[in-house]
């Protein structure tokens, strides 16, 4: 299909007809195991779903800067399906280099309208999100401000959109702040973000998570194990038993 100008629904047509017929109908019914909420898909793996979008890209790049990228991410993202949320996200990083600050409120948007899964949040945050906190650290306290929605994937996205900087012993003070304020949070989701943070943030600073944790032994068990999968044997038990 050829296109002589830029048509955002054409080119999203074009990818989900790309997803359909590479789709299978046993590996998307396979799919929703994954997810308690309902979810739909065309079966495609993730990792077909990257190839056909970088696929794709290669062929189309000279008519797919970001501005046009991020309009087809939006075209792809309201379909709610996770091979076009793949496909989206994959599109999305052949530009994280030259991400402004202003594309935050552009995925804040994201966030809001079109997560309805872990999936999304996860790849959404870690890769984009978080690659912006590192560029502009004054970003962080928006974050921060996540905590207090009532959407539950923006208090999981709060945590995981740190998850790369806190590999890197980034932030560990705002970490800290995030998880303090959704230690006790009742979602599972929310509850598994904020463990997997810290134990991230363990991979630097294990003796202040440890420190951190010995606060909180009465905190959610989920949120625990995730947080302490780094540590050893005897530094598990010493939180967990109390």
């Amino acid at each position: 299909m050829k296109f002589n100008f830029f048509d955002v629904d054409k080119r999203v047509l074009e990818i989900f007809e790309i997803l359909r017929k590479n789709g299978n109908k046993k590996r998307a019914i396979h799919d929703q195991y994954y997810f308690k909420e309902k979810v739909k898909s065309f079966g495609v793996s993730n990792p077909v779903a990257r190839k056909l979008a970088n696929e794709y890209y290669a062929k189309h790049k000279q008519n797919l800067d970001l501005n046009k990228v991020l309009k087809v991410c939006d075209g792809l993202l309201k379909i709610q399906n996770l091979s076009t949320d793949t496909f989206a996200m994959q599109l999305l990083s052949k530009h994280v280099k030259s991400f402004e600050k202003k594309h935050f409120k552009v995925f804040e948007k994201w966030v809001d309208k079109y997560v309805s899964n872990w999936a999304l949040c996860d790849d959404l945050s870690t890769h984009n999100i978080g690659f912006l906190l590192e560029k502009y650290p004054e970003l962080t306290k928006e974050i921060v401000g996540w905590t207090k929605s009532k959407n539950r994937w923006k208090r999981r996205s709060a945590c995981v959109s740190f998850i790369i900087p806190a590999k890197k012993g980034l932030y560990l003070d705002t970490t800290f702040k995030i998880s303090k304020i959704l230690v006790y949070d009742k979602d599972d989701m929310v509850q598994k973000g904020n463990g997997w943070l810290l134990k991230d943030a363990s991979i630097l600073h294990k003796k202040e998570v440890l420190k951190f944790l010995k606060d909180y032994k009465d905190a959610p068990r989920t949120f625990l194990r995730y947080a302490l999968e780094r540590c050893e044997k005897k530094e598990k038990e010493g939180i967990l038993k109390g």
